[in-house]
């Protein structure tokens, strides 16, 4: 069952997470769902404002796990890169207290070998992206049969390339 989420109900939920995740030691921010257009959710720590997109997420679960991973960066203060040690140690937190957060390709956009950012120290962590890149590779080895999609030497190196590029904190010009 999806239940409306209003602005009230968005900063209700990050207070009451603040409360039981990090004893009340986050910052206040401002909780808003807007509709965005990268992502499904953003924290601007500058404005302390976190914006998520409700309409694009279509259920509660994504919601509530959304809302968790832009308060992961709020706890991270300036980790960098965004999704660097602080926010992989935040994230294990967080896990390690059964909080319904879920890992997925938006902990590493741009690269789809997202084990490759995750430090090994972070065994939660570690396992879940396992777990996800096998199901991933499933996925490229389905795109391969039916002879849609083809990794190349090319494909990897350019992989490895912005992996090694998102966790020097570098972007890639266009």
């Amino acid at each position: 069952m999806v239940f409306s989420w209003s602005d009230e109900r968005l900063n209700r939920l990050y207070f009451h997470y603040n409360r039981r995740f990090w004893r009340s030691k986050l910052p206040q921010y401002k909780v808003r769902g807007t509709k965005l257009e990268d992502a499904l959710g953003t924290c601007d720590t500058k404005n302390r404002e976190i914006l998520i997109d409700v309409s694009a997420l279509g259920t509660d679960k994504k919601v509530r796990s959304t809302l968790l991973h832009e308060m992961v960066h709020v706890a991270a203060k300036d980790d960098c890169p965004a999704h660097g040690a602080r926010f992989w140690r935040e994230l294990e937190h967080l896990l390690s207290m059964n909080a319904p957060i879920t890992i997925s390709f938006s902990e590493a956009p741009g690269f789809s070998f997202i084990h490759l950012a995750v430090p090994r120290r972070f065994k939660r962590c570690q396992q879940l992206t396992a777990t996800l890149m096998k199901k991933e590779e499933k996925r490229i080895s389905r795109w391969h049969i039916d002879g849609e999609f083809e990794i190349d030497d090319e494909y990897v190196y350019e992989r490895f390339e912005d992996a090694g590029l998102q966790l020097s904190g570098i972007s890639r010009s266009a």
